[in-house]
């Protein structure tokens, strides 16, 4: 139905326009409104940024003779003896005018909102990319030594939370400026520093000592593969993890194998079982708890993106491997 209305927009109207065309009484008044509802749209259509802006391309033949086609009924009428005919004709002059009022509002709307737009990420995003443009172009300048460019820049704007942020993601920091910077006043700055892979251990430790009350400085803990053994034991056994927590301690590579298996055994979110089994490396025996558990007491956790990954993986890792079928929402 939307196909068969579109298609007689796009190539009914161009034809019923071409056809009444014929007739030259109101043809050039005609041939005006569809050259400029034509330009005004194709206008309009150019100021916007959305994905789907090109596919109104398609529309512009259709509102072109639209316009062209009230016009020519305007052409045609308005001397008409018949008073509601003449009426009928300036309602279709007003028709073509407003298609053309209409392109030119939907382009002046496009204009504000892209303005808006651009304000909006000068804002949020201006100061970060020119920041990240910088460090990159002097990181290329100082090949080969840019972990002692960003160390000695970074002690020189300890309290440019901006600069810091963008800094930590290079990969070029030092350990020894990553354990400073993740006692940091500014959270964001200390959060990329505990997150950071290069991290050593003790400062994770000493970071979870300071934030153990933060839930977010905890999800970061979780999930670096620094954090030693004994901490990810210490974060999985708190009260009320979060379920971002959980799934970070469940993909982390230096997650201990008994904490794997007390995840897969005590699971409260489908997104921790489906973290358990989306690992690099899940092996039978934990695939085989995390189906028992499924079948029992965790029913509740049954999803079918959880049923469908573990009955996919379970015959390429174990011999013999029971399927599991969705009974849950």
């Amino acid at each position: 139905m939307e196909l068969g209305i579109a298609l007689c927009f796009m190539i009914g109207l161009p034809i019923a326009y071409l056809y009444q065309a014929g007739k030259p009484r109101g043809f050039a008044l005609s041939v005006l409104f569809v050259v400029i509802a034509a330009v005004t749209a194709l206008w309009a259509i150019k100021q916007s940024r959305s994905e789907w802006a090109s596919m109104g391309y398609y529309l512009v033949p259709g509102d072109a003779a639209l316009a062209g086609i009230l016009s020519l009924t305007f052409s045609r009428k308005r001397d008409s003896a018949v008073p509601d005919l003449r009426v009928l004709a300036w309602l279709a002059f007003a028709g073509s005018i407003l298609i053309v009022v209409f392109n030119v509002v939907d382009g002046i709307h496009s204009i504000s909102q892209n303005r808006a737009e651009d304000e909006y990420d000068e804002v949020t995003f201006g100061g970060y990319n020119r920041e990240k443009a910088s460090i990159g172009a002097y990181l290329e300048k100082n090949r080969g030594r840019e972990t002692a460019w960003l160390d000695s820049s970074i002690r020189t704007r300890m309290q440019d939370s901006l600069f810091l942020s963008v800094a930590l993601e290079t990969g070029f920091v030092s350990p020894d400026l990553l354990d400073t910077l993740a006692r940091s006043p500014f959270q964001r700055v200390a959060l990329s520093a505990i997150g950071n892979p290069k991290t050593r251990g003790e400062t994770l430790v000493r970071a979870y000592r300071a934030h153990g009350d933060s839930t977010i400085f905890v999800e970061v803990l979780a999930h670096n593969r620094n954090t030693p053994a004994d901490l990810i034991r210490e974060i999985y056994r708190r009260p009320n993890n979060s379920m971002a927590t959980d799934a970070a301690l469940a993909v982390n590579p230096a997650t201990p194998r008994d904490v794997l298996q007390g995840l897969a055994t005590s699971a409260r979110y489908p997104e921790t079982i489906y973290a358990l089994l989306d690992r690099n490396a899940p092996d039978c025996p934990l695939a085989e708890e995390i189906t028992a558990y499924l079948s029992g007491k965790g029913k509740f956790l049954v999803r079918d993106y959880n049923i469908g990954i573990l009955n996919a993986r379970m015959p390429k890792l174990c011999a013999q491997a029971p399927s599991l079928h969705s009974s849950g929402p």
